[in-house]
């Protein structure tokens, strides 16, 4: 029989709070991480208070967000906005550099311990990705630069940084928040888009 010990999870949560029904699933399941929603967000003091309760948990989670800058950023509600990589990438390496410092900063006062950021799919016609503002560039070589900057800049706050979306969704036309993509570049395109997550794999998870 299958046991969750050998399916490590990264679970969500209904609410902003942690009623006891919920704690008993989670000391049940042992999940590896949380990741917490905007749905999981409403005050400062609010989510402090849930990252801590999640805290006492044995074994101790992960918390993890998303926040990319631009549409994606779960803490917008506390925080503001801040400018999409896309942005960030065209004001230079420094804008970048400074896009995940907000972010690692954002992270660290709410005890956010991994950004499921940067997005380093490549921008390509067509692809959602890229018409929403989510990647760094076309040109390979300079998406895992800014990426690295970007990830540097999360961890002067003591922020990790995660990779995606492996294999590379640049390509993909389908928003995937609705609906199933299909990805199918050919081996040239998906050789182009994996070398980034290659390059960057020994530095960022």
């Amino acid at each position: 029989m299958r046991t969750f010990e050998s399916m490590p999870l990264v679970v969500g949560l209904p609410g902003p709070v942690l009623d006891d029904r919920q704690r008993r699933v989670l000391e049940r399941v042992q999940p590896s991480g949380v990741i917490l929603f905007a749905r999981n967000i409403e005050t400062t003091e609010q989510t402090r208070k849930l990252a801590a309760a999640l805290r006492e948990l044995e074994p101790q989670p992960f918390l993890c967000a998303d926040l990319e800058g631009g549409m994606v950023n779960r803490l917008e509600a506390l925080w503001g906005k801040l400018p999409t990589p896309a942005a960030a990438a065209a004001a230079g390496r420094r804008a970048v550099r400074a896009l995940g410092e907000a972010a690692g900063a954002a992270c660290r006062s709410l005890g956010i311990q991994l950004d499921l950021a940067p997005v380093v799919a490549l921008d390509c016609p067509g692809g959602c990705l890229g018409s929403q503002g989510r990647c760094f560039g076309s040109d390979a070589e300079r998406v895992v630069a800014l990426a690295r900057l970007f990830h540097e800049g999360l961890q002067t706050w003591g922020v990790s940084g995660c990779t995606k979306h492996f294999p590379g969704l640049g390509p993909v036309g389908a928003d995937t928040h609705h609906e199933l993509p299909v990805l199918d570049p050919g081996p040239v395109e998906l050789e182009r888009q994996l070398a980034v997550f290659a390059a960057l794999g020994p530095e960022i998870p």
